[in-house]
C-alpha cells in the first residue's frame, strides 16, 4: 500500500457486501445438503446390493395357520373320509396378523371433488 490511496486500494480488494456474504452462506448449505444425499443414495445402493446369506435355521416371520382333524372326528367312523380329505385340501398358510384379515383398500377421491359432490345444491 505504499503508493495507493485508501479508496483504490478498496477498489482492488475484493470487500463482499452483507447480501453475498449471506448468499455465500446458503450455497455452501445447499451444496453441503447435495452431498449428504449423494452419499445417501450411494449407501442405500450398497445396503440394497448386499448378498443374501444362508442361514443354518431358516425362519419363518409370522403366523401359520393349517388344517387339522379334531381328536372328536378321528374316532368316529368317518375318520378315514375326513383324513383323504384333509391331505388334498390342506395348505399352509402364512400371515403377519393372527386373524389373517386382510385391510380393504379403498380408492379415494381428492378432497376437493369430494367436498364439490358432498355440497351440491
Amino acid at each position: 500500500m505504499e503508493n495507493y490511496t485508501v479508496d483504490e486500494y478498496a477498489l482492488c480488494t475484493r470487500f463482499r457486501s452483507k447480501r453475498r456474504k449471506k448468499r455465500l452462506v446458503k450455497e455452501d448449505f445447499e451444496k453441503h445438503l447435495i452431498q449428504l444425499r449423494k452419499l445417501e443414495v450411494e449407501l442405500w445402493e450398497k445396503r440394497k446390493n448386499l448378498p443374501l446369506v444362508p442361514l443354518k435355521i431358516p425362519y419363518q416371520k409370522g403366523w401359520q395357520r393349517n388344517f387339522k382333524l379334531r381328536d372328536d372326528v378321528a374316532r368316529s367312523a368317518e375318520a378315514e373320509f375326513f383324513r383323504n380329505l384333509l391331505e388334498k385340501i390342506n395348505t399352509w398358510q402364512f400371515s403377519p396378523e393372527k386373524s389373517f384379515k386382510r385391510k380393504k383398500k379403498r380408492k379415494r377421491e381428492k378432497a376437493d371433488i369430494f367436498m364439490l359432490k358432498r355440497f351440491r345444491l
